[in-house]
């Protein structure tokens, strides 16, 4: 659902269920008498003024969705507050007790509340302690935010201040709150959920598309405008690590950085980025300073000419691609390349033995020469390679 300029949208009790929610600039949207706006995909909005975002007396709830984020836009007035006036609602619940849900804080927009470079928060306001609900195997993941919640009249407690120091997560009701995704981790590491999970920032853009390498499989690309910037809060393995993450130059200009906790541990430029197809790059990180590090930023930048462009996907700590990630293809006939669906890439070598010979650049035969496989597929033709 998305409220464009000059849209109204009040709902006085009942359910409103949708997928998604974005609410822009112009429009308002108003919940009353505790009615519940059941979301199963993410929520987002562009409103400084409360008064045309105003759902403190309803209830949101994220349910049937398995990674969702919500914006928070509260100014941080701390814990003696009445909490009104402020972007604030009554209860927000994650998961159904089925379908367990992992819901992200994001401050992705500034609403008008980041003030002396505090980041938004979220407040809810049930008095009788139940304004966060956690059902079971659901996560609420801070991502370098928090949210309060009431415990009596002008009184609250940070959900963040529930996790002890040196620990990454806590058990809150039935569910788990996180300050991030489970160490060595990403929320949506190969963007199949959007951007849910990341802050983005700079001048340039940062949205997700169709792979231009692979049909149905999703890539972030990023456009220059000196720099563009995405940011997910992570937990750091606690001994030396590599990072990986896999990407590709459009337009062979720019330069690609990967940033933890404000330290550079790796700059890439262009020509060492895939052209035509993905490359895996990667990282050693053995700085003892980051080593163990909780809840600290790890940023992709990518900077260059405005217009520049890098595709990347699959951020990950091991060289094994989130299985999310992967595009599996079913069998099919296959008699020629026109079968194959690696076709149209172009960075694609086949050896066909089309010519008798095996003649393939950079590669060498061991021992034989191609032949038939009699034992096989007489239609296919063998060899034992060595690549060099």
């Amino acid at each position: 659902m998305r409220l464009q300029q000059r849209n109204r949208f009040e709902l006085d009790n009942g359910d409103l269920i949708v997928n998604s929610l974005t609410v822009n600039g112009g429009s308002s949207f108003v919940l009353s008498d505790l009615a519940d706006l059941v979301l199963s995909g993410s929520h987002c909005h562009v409103h400084t003024g409360e008064g045309s975002f105003d759902i403190e007396n309803g209830r949101v709830s994220f349910i049937d969705v398995e990674v969702a984020s919500l914006e928070t836009a509260g100014e941080n007035l701390g814990l003696s507050t009445n909490g009104l006036d402020n972007f604030a609602f009554q209860q927000l619940v994650i998961g159904n007790g089925m379908t367990p849900t992992t819901l992200v804080l994001t401050d992705a927009v500034d609403n008008g509340n980041r003030l002396n470079g505090i980041t938004e928060v979220q407040y809810l306001l049930d008095i009788n302690g139940d304004g966060l609900v956690l059902n079971s195997g659901s996560r609420l993941v801070l991502n370098g935010n928090d949210l309060f919640v009431s415990n009596g009249t002008n009184s609250f407690f940070s959900v963040r201040d529930l996790i002890t120091p040196g620990e990454n997560s806590v058990q809150f009701g039935d569910g788990i709150v996180a300050l991030t995704e489970d160490v060595g981790g990403f929320i949506n590491p190969g963007f199949e959920s959007g951007l849910t999970g990341y802050q983005s920032s700079g001048d340039g853009t940062a949205i997700v598309v169709e792979s231009p390498f692979f049909s149905g499989n999703s890539v972030l690309e990023m456009t220059a405008g000196s720099p563009i910037e995405i940011t997910q809060n992570v937990s750091l393995p606690s001994s030396e690590f590599p990072f990986f993450l896999d990407a590709a130059s459009i337009n062979s200009e720019g330069t690609l950085e990967v940033i933890m906790d404000g330290v550079i541990v790796g700059t890439f430029d262009a020509s060492q980025l895939g052209s035509g197809t993905m490359a895996t790059i990667s990282v050693d990180v053995d700085d003892p300073n980051l080593l163990g590090a909780i809840d600290v930023p790890l940023t992709i930048r990518w900077d260059g000419n405005a217009g520049d462009q890098l595709t990347i996907d699959n951020l990950r700590f091991s060289n094994e691609a989130d299985p999310d990630s992967v595009l599996l293809f079913e069998d099919t006939p296959y008699l020629s390349m026109a079968d194959s669906p690696f076709k149209d890439l172009s960075s694609l070598v086949l050896e066909d033995f089309e010519d008798g010979e095996f003649n393939v650049v950079g590669v060498s035969a061991v021992a034989n020469t191609p032949g038939w496989c009699p034992e096989r597929d007489r239609r296919r033709s063998w060899v034992h390679v060595h690549l060099r």
